[in-house]
């Protein structure tokens, strides 16, 4: 995780795991890690780092709303 002092900018990502005991504690056995939805301080490089991320997230959004709504009755 990174970010502007003004929060301009971000980098982040999560990392996907267990969470499993060992004898220190708790520790993370991690599988995947999942990049996150950036915001460099550079307009064009924001486009280019989260245009698919966010055509994918439409195209996403589109599908689980049409998959709720209710079927319509034709006239």
């Amino acid at each position: 995780h990174d970010h502007g002092v003004d929060f301009t900018w971000t980098a982040n990502f999560q990392l996907r795991g267990d969470l499993v005991r060992d004898e220190g504690g708790w520790s993370l056995v991690p599988h995947r890690l999942v990049g996150g939805l950036e915001m460099p301080s550079s307009a064009i490089k924001r486009w280019t780092v989260n245009s698919r991320k966010t055509l994918r997230f439409r195209r996403t959004a589109k599908r689980e709303l049409a998959r709720r709504s209710p079927a319509r009755a034709d006239s």
